[in-house]
């Protein structure tokens, strides 16, 4: 094995200085773990410019090098992301295929001129063996977000505490940071419960263009606790979610690992794959929703769903959204195509109104909404 990784690495230095983006080692003594594996830390997502790169095999660099493990004969293809029936013809390698061994091999992309993102499932076969990962070319503008026209900034939630009946200390309050472009860094939880408080949350981390204004977003990794060595990767496409993978670094990916979005037009329609639900859509409203064995159907006022965040998640779809805490988030942060227009009124167990302003536990009047609930629960949202 140690003689392997040898001539890789003077292989990557005698390529470096010619201008080669393949290499490839072999040793008959080599014991691989699997017929065919991504090495190094692959990730799930990959997020290219739309810049084109150079060609193989004439000049330039690639835009990035797939490096891999393969145990015999091995093939790389580029499938279209809609359609994989087709090949990605934006997509070329320095070679499609070779033999035995660690495999570094560049990765060229054609200028992205479509005025959208385009996406390409990136495969490598061996034996029989296949594993992937999902490359976004971005578009050479940020595609705008299909939310954009009916947030108002000025409503831009910070802090949402929950009350049961006669409480004057929340049982649970979630917390929002944003980023320099608005968009949510981290979200935290406490529950409290007489004298004991626990607290966990999320941290978000976003792929944005790299050339242009900073609108778009192509990559978004959620990890829990701030813990950087777990979490999800989703790849977002023309500004919604589109895949996602139960890992931060691919090394061998099934079906069981991938959550996989659909769209009709730009509402979501369902969730398949490692995670699962069913959303039913009228009258610009989602009225339906099923996951694991949970359902739930809303009705809606004439209250406007216009926060920074799509708030339905954390009132009227809050006990659903337990079951799916990534699509909450996701949604959240508008990343699941249209949202509903308007806010929940009811989810088949309570209703649910709502009133402009707060009050905190100190009597003071603050901005955001107050949402009673007829369970005699009241859901304190604050803005900014």
């Amino acid at each position: 094995m140690k003689k392997c990784y040898y001539k890789f690495a003077r292989l990557m230095a005698i390529s470096a200085a010619v201008g080669v983006f393949a290499t490839s080692c072999s040793d008959e003594g080599k014991d691989y773990m699997d017929d065919v594996y991504f090495t190094g830390s692959q990730s799930p997502v990959v997020v290219a410019a739309p810049t084109a790169t150079g060609e193989a095999g004439v000049a330039g660099s690639p835009a990035f090098n797939v490096n891999f493990d393969a145990s015999s004969n091995w093939q790389i293809a580029a499938k279209d992301f809609a359609d994989p029936s087709q090949t990605a013809d934006w997509v070329s390698f320095f070679t499609n295929s070779g033999e035995e061994g660690c495999q570094m091999l560049g990765t060229y992309l054609t200028a992205n001129t479509t005025g959208k993102d385009r996406a390409a499932t990136i495969e490598v076969s061996c034996n029989g063996k296949t594993v992937a990962f999902t490359l976004v070319q971005q578009a050479a503008a940020p595609i705008a977000n299909p939310n954009a026209g009916s947030i108002n900034k000025n409503r831009t939630v910070s802090r949402i505490e929950y009350y049961s009946n006669g409480e004057t200390v929340a049982s649970r309050a979630i917390s929002f940071t944003y980023d320099s472009n608005g968009q949510i860094s981290a979200e935290e939880t406490t529950l409290t419960e007489g004298e004991n408080v626990s607290k966990s949350g999320y941290t978000v981390t976003i792929t944005r263009p790299t050339t242009g204004a900073t609108a778009g977003i192509n990559k978004v990794t959620i990890s829990p606790d701030n813990n950087a060595t777990l979490g999800n990767v989703y790849g977002v496409i023309d500004s919604k979610t589109a895949i996602g993978y139960n890992t931060l670094s691919l090394l061998n990916n099934t079906s069981a690992n991938v959550i996989n979005f659909d769209y009709n037009q730009l509402y979501l329609g369902e969730i398949s794959g490692a995670a699962s639900a069913a959303f039913q859509w009228s009258s610009n409203n989602l009225t339906g929703l099923n996951a694991n064995g949970a359902a739930l159907t809303a009705a809606y006022g004439n209250t406007a769903n216009d926060c920074n965040i799509d708030l339905n998640w954390y009132v009227g779809l809050d006990a659903f959204a337990a079951n799916l805490p990534d699509t909450r988030l996701l949604g959240a942060m508008n990343l699941l195509g249209l949202r509903s227009a308007n806010l929940v009124s009811s989810n088949g167990n309570e209703t649910f109104t709502y009133t402009s302003g707060v009050t905190d536990n100190h009597g003071e009047a603050m901005s955001g909404l107050t949402v009673n609930t007829s369970s005699n629960r009241v859901i304190k949202v604050y803005f900014q």
